[in-house]
């Protein structure tokens, strides 16, 4: 909760223009342990879409559901590959 409060205090700071807060902050974030890239083993296809999986009791939908991790996957690891690049994650 501690933490939760100062963060939350840093980012009133941020919002009311001091750039040291900012910078504190900035650091904080960058020095945050390195989030890894996930391994997609679904077999899926990331194809930007989630489909819609009907019942899951009368054929095998699993190309579906795999395509959905996929794509999930993709997303997630293009997220932090952006933040990365933007220097927010370390």
């Amino acid at each position: 909760m501690a933490a939760r409060t100062a963060s939350l205090q840093l980012i009133s700071k941020i919002h009311a223009g001091d750039r040291r807060a900012l910078d504190t902050l900035l650091r904080t974030l960058h020095s945050a342990p390195t989030v890894t890239a996930l391994t997609d083993s679904t077999g899926g296809s990331a194809n930007d879409t989630l489909v819609a999986v009907g019942a899951t009791n009368g054929s095998d939908v699993s190309a579906a559901i795999n395509n959905n991790f996929a794509d999930l996957a993709a997303k997630v690891n293009a997220l932090r590959s952006a933040l990365i690049t933007a220097g927010i994650l370390p």
